[in-house]
């Protein structure tokens, strides 16, 4: 739908389709690199947190019960994945940081030449990001989040494309609660001939955002969303 409306930023006085406004960032500090199930796991160690609602797909990859809850073999470097907005700012926030705005994920990403990816205007190739995948029904398993380096932004931050989508703001109204998903996923499900709205493969993920319909824990936890935290000091 080209015209449908998407969210209202803080600077901005009605919902729109389309952003377009230049900002000042405040000093940040980024994670270089998506939160791991290595990460993961020592926190639950550390915080002893499970989901304070409901628990139902949380962690969905993983197995075990206690201290044998565990991520698969070979997962120890791979993004952490199936965890909800409040899951993600729960660990962010034990370690004093938060998730980022989507506009600040964008700065790190972008700078400030509007480069459509985050290496600059070269197209990508398998040494940047991860290959695309719209195999039916098979969502790829994420690639480590540190063997991409040549596909660093400008400011050394790595994997912000082309592997798992990024939990940044939520916007609420009156009916209904929308996160902003930052950067791209490995995969596309297969939609009809001809359209591409539905989950279109990346062309210029630093120029576009997606955003995701909130409904409940259960079913905002995802395996094809990720996150990283910042912190202002």
């Amino acid at each position: 739908m080209p015209l449908a409306v998407d969210v209202q930023f803080p600077w901005e006085d009605s919902p729109r389709r389309y952003h377009n406004e230049v900002l000042k960032v405040s000093t940040i500090f980024v994670d270089k690199y998506p939160v791991t199930n290595s990460h993961y796991k020592y926190f639950l160690v550390a915080s002893n947190y499970t989901p304070p609602i409901s628990d139902q797909n949380w962690l969905r990859h993983w197995t075990g019960e206690g201290e044998d809850f565990f991520y698969p073999e070979g997962f120890t470097n791979k993004p952490v994945v199936w965890v909800s907005h409040s899951d993600a700012s729960a660990y962010c926030h034990f370690y004093g940081q938060r998730l980022p705005h989507s506009w600040e994920w964008q700065w790190f990403a972008q700078g400030t030449d509007e480069r459509p990816w985050p290496w600059g205007y070269e197209d990508p190739d398998e040494s940047r990001m991860p290959v695309f995948s719209n195999a039916p029904g098979v969502m790829p398993v994420p690639d480590d989040v540190d063997v991409h380096p040549m596909g660093a932004s400008w400011a050394g931050i790595e994997d912000l494309v082309g592997n798992v989508y990024q939990w940044t703001d939520v916007f609420t109204d009156l009916h209904t609660s929308k996160a902003v998903l930052r950067g791209s996923p490995r995969w596309r499900p297969e939609v009809p001939a001809g359209t591409s709205w539905y989950q279109p493969k990346p062309e210029r993920p630093l120029l576009e955002h997606n955003t995701y319909l909130l409904l409940s824990e259960s079913m905002d936890r995802n395996g094809g969303i990720g996150f990283r935290c910042v912190s202002d000091q």
